[in-house]
């Protein structure tokens, strides 16, 4: 005759370990996580409202990015703006000066350095993207910052006169 001999009070043992290991996991979990909500099991609804919450931070995170870029890009533009004004000014002031009745000195010196003044405004317009080259900047510039329950509300945008939009 054939004799089993079992530990029936080990195999009960190991089983309430396993249940006690388990348990004290998913009480842990939370706690390290930083998450009262770590699984659809925690709780199913809330678990779609805090990831609609995420989707929606991670959304506005990257509409402050594109901002900044947008922002930088403006900047860019004002800055070569301004050298075209300090250009122009110097020009108005060649023309002031050659067209004097007192003037003495070679008009064909101040013609050569207005010449170069309108070579530089054309570069520099190109530049920054609104030369006859590179006119990337000439339009509208349209930055999505998200967050909006439509489109006009999650984009702003920038154009020519009498085009602004927000």
């Amino acid at each position: 005759m054939i004799s089993i001999q079992t530990n029936y009070a080990s195999t009960v043992g190991e089983q309430n370990l396993g249940v006690n290991s388990a348990f004290q996991t998913k009480t842990v979990e939370p706690l390290t996580s930083g998450y009262r909500i770590n699984s659809s099991g925690d709780d199913p609804a809330g678990l779609a409202v805090a990831n609609q919450f995420r989707s929606n931070v991670a959304e506005l995170t990257q509409g402050v990015i594109n901002a900044n870029s947008g922002v930088s890009t403006l900047q860019i533009i004002d800055g070569g703006l301004n050298n075209i004004s300090t250009m122009l000014d110097r020009m108005k002031t060649l023309a002031s000066e050659s067209a004097s009745g007192t003037f003495t000195g070679n008009r064909t010196t101040l013609q050569n350095e207005f010449t170069t003044l309108q070579g530089e405004i054309d570069r520099e317009a190109d530049n920054i993207g609104l030369g006859a080259n590179n006119n990337s900047n000439a339009g509208t510039l349209s930055v999505y910052i998200g967050g909006g329950s439509s489109l006009g509300n999650a984009q702003v945008s920038v154009g020519p006169i009498g085009q602004v939009n927000s």
